[in-house]
C-alpha cells in the first residue's frame, strides 16, 4: 500500500502519512502519527517535530522584496473566466535573479514574461482555474529555488553528466533540470524523481554506485523541490566531487526555505481580470514617468497634434475586443513563430451593447480582427450566417438597421505585439452609423493587456 512505500520529509507530509495509516491499520491518531513519524526517518512524531520546525524558522520574517506571479484562465464549459495572483517573498529583487532569456531555458517558466520588475505574467491562459493555480505554484517553486541557490537554468544539458555524455545518468533519474553556478560556472543537474521510486534499497545502492563510480555527489534536499512535492517527489543535486562544499552550501540555503507552495494549500487571491491588478512597481514605474518634466522643443511650434488627447474611437474599440479575446484566452498576443492560431467567432457584450467578434489567421503571426459593434441579431437578415464571414452578409445598405459600426484591424506579433497602423490610418472595413462614434469617443481610454494600440504597418 501506500502508507508502506511513501517516506514523507515534512511535517505536513507525515501528518498527512498519518490519516492513511490510520484509516489503513484502524488506530488511534497519536499511534498513526507515530508509525508515519519512523517511516520518515524520526523515532517518533514528536523527534520529527524537533528535528523539521527548526528548518521552518529560519525563514525570513519580513522579506524586503516580492514577484507577483500571474495567470488567466477560461473554462469553456461555464463559460467563465479570471485571474489568479500569487505573491511570493524574495530576498533580492526579481531582475537580479533571472532575465527573461533565463525564463525561456525552464520549462515552468517558458511561457511567462516579466510585465514589471516584481510582475511574472503568463504568456498563455489555463483551462480552468485550478489549472492556473497548479501552473502558478509550479513557477513559485522554481523561483523559489532560484533565489535560494543562486543558480540559473542552463541550456547546456551535457555539461551537467559525467564525462559530458548524456548515457551517464543517474539511475532512476526522472523530472530533471540543469542549473549552472555563475560565480563559481558549475554546472549542476536537479533530479526530482518520486521518493517511493528511488527507496528500495537496490536502488539507493545503485545511485550511491554511480556516484562512487563518477566521482561525483549526490546529495537529497529536505525541501521537497519544484516537481510534484505534493505528489511525493523528492530533490537531489548532483555535481562533480571537487564541488561538494557548494552543494552543501546550496542544501543548507534550501533548508531555510518555507515550505514548497502547492495547489492544494493556495495562497494567492482571485481577480476578475488583469485590468484591475497593478503591482507596486509598476505603480512606481508610472509615477516616475508623471513625474518627469516634459522639455519644450526650442525651435519648433508647438503642433495642433501634440495637443490632440483621447483615443482614435475605432481602436478603442479593437482594444476593448482585443481584450476580451485575451482574457477569455481564445488568442494570444506572443506567437511562437510557427504555430497557427484557429479562426474564431465570439458574442459578447462590449460597452453595454452586443458585439460580435471575428478573427482570422493569416500566417506570420498576423491576425486580421473584425468587430460589429451595437449588433442586432432579430434585424440581421442573414444572422444565421454571421460566423462564417468576417463582416455582415446583409447588404451594406442594411446595416443601419441591425449595426453601429463595423471596422476590421491587424494585429501584429512577429516584430512585435500591437494594432498596425496610427489614428484612424489601416482600419479596413469601416462603416458607422450616425451617433454611434461620438458615444464610442466618450468612453474611458482601455488598457491594452500586453501590447500597443498603434504600430508600423506591415504590407
Amino acid at each position: 500500500m501506500l502508507s508502506t512505500t511513501v517516506r514523507p520529509s515534512t511535517l505536513d507530509g507525515i501528518k498527512r502519512l498519518a490519516k492513511t495509516i490510520k484509516r489503513d491499520q484502524n488506530c488511534n491518531h497519536s499511534t498513526a502519527l507515530n508509525l508515519a513519524a519512523q517511516q520518515a526517518g524520526f523515532s517518533n512524531f514528536k523527534h520529527a517535530q524537533n528535528a523539521i520546525k527548526p528548518l521552518v524558522q529560519k525563514a525570513p520574517a519580513q522579506p524586503s522584496y516580492f514577484v507577483f506571479i500571474s495567470m488567466s484562465w477560461w473554462d469553456k464549459q461555464s463559460n467563465t473566466s479570471g485571474f489568479e495572483l500569487l505573491k511570493v517573498p524574495l530576498s533580492q529583487p526579481l531582475p537580479s535573479l533571472v532575465s527573461q532569456s533565463h525564463l525561456g531555458l525552464h520549462k515552468d517558466l517558458y511561457h511567462f514574461r516579466q510585465a514589471e520588475v516584481d510582475h511574472l505574467e503568463s504568456t498563455k491562459g489555463a483551462t480552468g482555474q485550478a489549472a492556473a493555480r497548479k501552473y502558478i505554484c509550479t513557477a513559485a517553486r522554481v523561483i523559489q529555488f532560484i533565489d535560494a541557490t543562486n543558480l540559473r537554468p542552463s541550456k547546456s544539458h551535457s555539461r551537467v553528466y559525467p564525462g559530458g555524455r548524456s548515457m551517464n545518468r543517474i539511475p532512476g533519474q526522472d523530472h530533471y533540470t540543469f542549473w549552472y553556478h555563475p560565480e563559481t560556472k558549475t554546472y549542476i543537474l536537479a533530479d526530482e524523481p518520486y521518493g517511493p521510486a528511488v527507496q528500495s534499497q537496490s536502488d539507493v545502492e545503485a545511485r550511491t554506485a554511480w556516484a562512487v563510480k563518477h566521482e561525483f555527489v549526490l546529495v537529497k534536499s529536505r525541501w521537497q523541490g519544484m516537481y510534484h512535492p505534493a505528489g511525493n517527489s523528492e530533490l537531489y543535486l548532483a555535481a562533480p566531487k571537487s564541488k561538494a562544499d557548494l552543494i552543501n552550501e546550496i542544501i543548507d540555503a534550501l533548508s531555510s526555505l518555507p515550505g514548497p507552495y502547492v495547489l492544494e494549500d493556495w495562497q494567492g487571491e482571485s481577480l476578475d481580470s488583469i485590468a484591475h491588478f497593478n503591482s507596486p512597481g509598476k505603480i512606481q514605474r508610472l509615477t516616475m514617468l508623471r513625474a518627469q518634466p516634459s522639455l519644450p522643443s526650442k525651435d519648433k511650434k508647438p503642433s495642433t497634434r501634440q495637443f490632440k488627447t483621447g483615443m482614435n474611437p475605432h481602436r478603442k474599440l479593437f482594444v476593448l475586443a482585443l481584450n476580451e479575446l485575451l482574457n477569455k484566452n481564445l488568442l494570444t498576443i506572443h506567437w511562437d513563430g510557427s504555430s497557427r492560431d484557429n479562426d474564431g467567432f465570439l458574442e459578447t457584450t462590449i460597452a453595454e451593447k452586443n458585439t460580435v467578434i471575428n478573427w482570422r489567421d493569416h500566417g506570420s503571426g498576423e491576425i486580421l480582427i473584425t468587430v460589429w459593434w451595437n449588433y442586432e441579431e432579430s434585424l440581421d437578415p442573414r444572422a444565421s450566417e454571421k460566423s462564417h464571414s468576417q463582416t455582415p452578409l446583409a447588404h451594406r445598405s442594411r446595416y443601419q438597421d441591425f449595426v453601429g459600426v463595423v471596422a476590421s484591424i491587424w494585429l501584429e506579433r512577429e516584430r512585435g505585439q500591437y494594432l498596425q497602423g496610427k489614428g484612424s490610418e489601416h482600419i479596413s472595413n469601416k462603416y458607422a452609423r450616425k451617433g454611434e462614434l461620438e458615444i464610442l469617443k466618450t468612453l474611458p481610454n482601455p488598457q491594452p493587456i500586453g501590447y500597443l494600440v498603434e504600430g508600423k504597418f506591415i504590407f
